[in-house]
């Protein structure tokens, strides 16, 4: 680990941005809270109104409620890492790579 001390105003930037940055994050966290709880609560609605279980819903189907919110099901190609690694057991370990990610923790 390499410690850096920083003086004057570096020091007051770094801990502006330290704070701000905990703060962004606290709100990320509730934000995403709010919208998983959003999307639960129009679930309930659909299923419980109208019968409509958006669990079961395919991909390119939609749902609106009038004025309020288009529900879009859409696709994403996603990788699935867990079952190559269980049906390619060899093949898994000679293309599985490690990747640098930055994690910044604020301090402040």
């Amino acid at each position: 680990m390499q410690t850096v001390i920083l003086t004057g105003p570096l020091l007051e930037s770094a801990i502006t941005a330290a704070k701000l940055l905990k703060q962004s994050n606290s709100l990320v966290a509730s934000a995403t809270k709010q919208v998983e709880a959003a999307k639960e609560a129009i679930a309930a609605i659909l299923k419980e109104n109208r019968e409509i279980d958006i669990s079961t819903l395919k991909i390119g189907e939609m749902v609106q409620i009038k004025d309020v919110l288009l529900l879009e099901i859409g696709s994403q190609n996603k990788f699935a890492e867990k079952v190559f690694m269980l049906a390619e057991p060899e093949k898994y370990q000679a293309f599985k790579r490690d990747f640098a990610i930055k994690k910044f923790k604020s301090l402040v």
